[in-house]
């Protein structure tokens, strides 16, 4: 009888460690998960305050490079265009010259895709890079705070083989046939007749509405189209 009371009594008193330990497991897990949110909390804000703080003063040193060095400027095409190291100009390497022979308004730069033309990559004042198609290449290793990143596309979103999602915070400039892109680049453009010759749009950001000719049968699209009092060309790539 006395072996029985003293068996149960350390089985009783043995429980009460145990609880006691998982009590303090809990309590350490709570702690552990708060240390780690605040952790995130802390590093996230610091991370967001450091990104916002680079961009304002990326555009200042921007501004006062080009206002202090204005010199003849280096453009690298950093990737092909649809298979053409030169971007299907007539060298891999064009200068001064050649935009003048164009009539271009600006002509002191050089275009090239000779990434030896200059010691360093960094010294480049603008890369291009082919949006519309996958890059067989790395991204650069190094960046200039001067440097200018172009997105040049010439075809839809919808013709975009690229992911553009992944150069988020990548690029300054586009270069598309969109008339509020930096710069204007189109396969062609239709202009005004005479006068500065302005490039003829709907608007300077222009919203297409969904073409939907698919969801209508033909008889009603001859009658929408009998109502019509005006001609409309369209140019289809």
């Amino acid at each position: 009888r006395n072996v029985g009371v003293h068996l149960t009594g350390r089985s009783c008193s043995s429980s009460q460690p145990t609880a006691m330990n998982n009590t303090q497991r809990g309590r350490s897990a709570i702690l552990l998960t708060f240390t780690l949110s605040l952790f995130l909390l802390v590093l996230t804000y610091l991370i967001n305050t450091n990104c916002r703080k680079t961009s304002v003063s990326y555009y200042q040193i921007v501004d006062a490079e080009l206002e202090n060095n204005p010199t003849t400027k280096y453009i690298l095409t950093y990737t092909n265009f649809f298979g053409s190291n030169n971007w299907d100009l007539n060298a891999e390497t064009v200068g001064p010259e050649y935009f003048r022979s164009l009539n271009c308004p600006v002509t002191d730069c050089i275009v090239t895709s000779r990434q030896d033309l200059l010691p360093s990559i960094a010294h480049f004042n603008a890369l291009v890079f082919h949006a519309a198609e996958r890059w067989s290449q790395p991204i650069p290793t190094i960046r200039s705070p001067s440097q200018f990143y172009v997105a040049a596309i010439l075809e839809s979103p919808a013709h975009t083989k690229h992911a553009l999602e992944r150069e988020a915070n990548f690029f300054n400039w586009t270069m598309t046939y969109r008339t509020d892109s930096d710069v204007l680049w189109s396969y062609a453009r239709v202009v005004e007749d005479g006068g500065d010759q302005r490039v003829v749009a709907p608007a300077e950001r222009v919203h297409w509405v969904q073409n939907g000719f698919r969801n209508y049968s033909s008889h009603v699209l001859l009658g929408l189209v009998a109502k019509k009092t005006k001609m409309a060309a369209q140019f289809v790539s």
